[in-house]
């Protein structure tokens, strides 16, 4: 992920005051999600040590912090009918990894490099009328925001992260996806060979592009090879293949957004509601009605 940095980044010319800025950022490198996995996985998938972080806040004393590891257990007969993934693995799916925190963690002395130090605008981590952090209800991005606050403000020791409810959360609406798939049939095919992947799925396999652009992008990511079949080893996704998706997974992306003839109007009724709340934070900003100078999502 790209990240602001002090020693490219150029001080606007004299007449310029910065009164106010909001981040918006994806995610940084995580594990595939469980539905992008394949029934049986030819490669491995190790999180041990590492995992996310489920326990309460209480008011009146320092709960422990717990993480949790995923368990596989041989006596349960109903482990089998989902099948085993990256067997044994002890991720959570989807999870960010030790090397998305650790890039996550620098992206936050890079930010704070720029407008903390550099600029002399971030608050202290103690004001924290001046600033705030906002999440969706996907685990991934709080915990890409606990290894980029410990980076940006390395001796703060909890923050609020604020959440709409899942249901109307402006900064994660729900897709569907209904066109454009019979021209790549040959591709899919191929791909469907190599990870098990019934013709029929319902799953969202065959809806989209995105969960195998998902699997590949995160296995390349971390160095893991591209997949080969478990029955039959000598059949594997290409890096030709590979690249095929990702094209087909960035026009999806883009159609949706920008080629659709209704994608203004798409756009609109997906984000209208994060862009409302955009300008209104901007106009709090210009009007000085609002002591937050600094909002990251």
């Amino acid at each position: 992920m790209p990240h602001v940095r002090a020693k490219e980044y150029q001080i606007p010319k004299e007449g310029y005051d910065l009164v106010y800025v909001e981040v918006i950022q994806r995610h940084h490198k995580r594990t595939p999600y469980a539905s992008n996995t394949f029934f049986k996985e030819d490669a491995d998938w190790d999180c041990s040590n590492a995992g996310p972080y489920h326990h309460a806040k209480a008011v009146d004393f320092a709960t422990t912090p717990v993480y949790w590891q995923a368990q596989h257990s041989a006596l349960n007969p109903f482990a089998s009918q989902v099948g085993p993934g990256f067997g044994d693995s002890t991720c959570q799916f989807p999870g960010i990894t030790s090397a998305g925190l650790d890039d996550s963690k620098q992206h936050g002395v890079d930010f704070g490099s720029v407008y903390r130090d550099k600029l002399g605008f971030l608050p202290c981590a103690n004001e924290t009328e001046q600033y705030a952090f906002r999440v969706t209800n996907n685990v991934i991005t709080t915990q890409t925001l606990g290894a980029f606050a410990a980076g940006l403000y390395p001796d703060a020791k909890e923050y609020v992260a604020w959440v709409q409810s899942e249901t109307y959360d402006s900064l994660e609406p729900k897709f569907s996806w209904t066109e454009h798939l019979e021209k790549s049939a040959a591709l899919r095919e191929r791909f469907n060979r190599v990870s098990g992947i019934e013709p029929n799925d319902s799953a969202g396999w065959s809806s989209s592009w995105d969960h195998p652009y998902d699997n590949l992008s995160a296995k390349q990511c971390h160095q893991k090879v591209l997949p080969c079949s478990v029955n039959a080893t000598d059949v594997c996704v290409s890096q030709e293949d590979a690249d095929a998706i990702y094209r087909l997974g960035n026009w999806e992306y883009a159609y949706r957004w920008r080629g659709a003839e209704n994608s203004t109007l798409y756009s609109a009724l997906k984000m209208g509601v994060w862009f409302r709340e955009l300008q209104a934070n901007l106009h709090a900003a210009a009007e000085a009605t609002s002591p937050v100078k600094y909002r990251h999502k």
